[in-house]
């Protein structure tokens, strides 16, 4: 993938050098702006994520939405370890409020322990995969800072679309899961 958009930047560059010497500098520091822009927006809503969900572990509150979140996570993941439970949960958690790079360490950890170092994908593997790709988001916090960046008028506007998306995504991805792999193999 980095080929093929390396590729293109390449050659829209040579393309815009052809066609538009003078111009090919001001695009350049143009995009680099909005780059940055972007990017220093969008520390501060991971910073704030980041912080929480570290809170959340060091107090341990982590485990008790775990053990609320296991009348979900039993029926899609089998019986867990506490520990894989507790990443599992969290990476949803991160989800659902919208923080999707913030659940990644926890969707890490818990593919590991799913796999047990297994070359092929295991059933609780393939079902945490199918439900971040799809990723229930009831707030989909990442989508509205950058909304608010671009100075939108309205940033929220994406909620309800959001939520409706994402949850008939992810319960294609769940029946998928459940037909391929069928029931639980932890």
């Amino acid at each position: 993938m980095n080929t093929i958009w390396t590729t293109i930047v390449i050659v829209a560059m040579c393309i815009l050098t052809v066609l538009s010497p003078d111009k090919v500098s001001d695009v350049a520091i143009q995009s680099a702006q909005q780059a940055l822009t972007t990017a220093f927006s969008m520390c501060g809503v991971y910073c704030l994520w980041l912080s929480i969900t570290d809170i959340l572990g060091k107090s341990g509150v982590v485990y008790v939405v775990a053990r609320l979140m296991k009348a979900l996570t039993r029926p899609l993941f089998g019986d867990l370890s506490e520990e894989t439970d507790k990443d599992i949960s969290m990476g949803l958690s991160a989800n659902i409020i919208g923080a999707g790079n913030v659940a990644t360490p926890f969707n890490i950890n818990a593919m590991t322990a799913l796999t047990k170092g297994k070359p092929a994908l295991t059933r609780s593997g393939a079902m945490l995969f199918v439900l971040n790709a799809t990723g229930v988001q009831l707030i989909p916090s990442t989508v509205v800072g950058l909304r608010t960046s671009a100075l939108s008028a309205n940033p929220s506007d994406i909620i309800l679309p959001s939520i409706i998306c994402t949850a008939v995504t992810s319960l294609i991805a769940v029946l998928g899961v459940f037909l391929f792999y069928g029931r639980c193999d932890t």
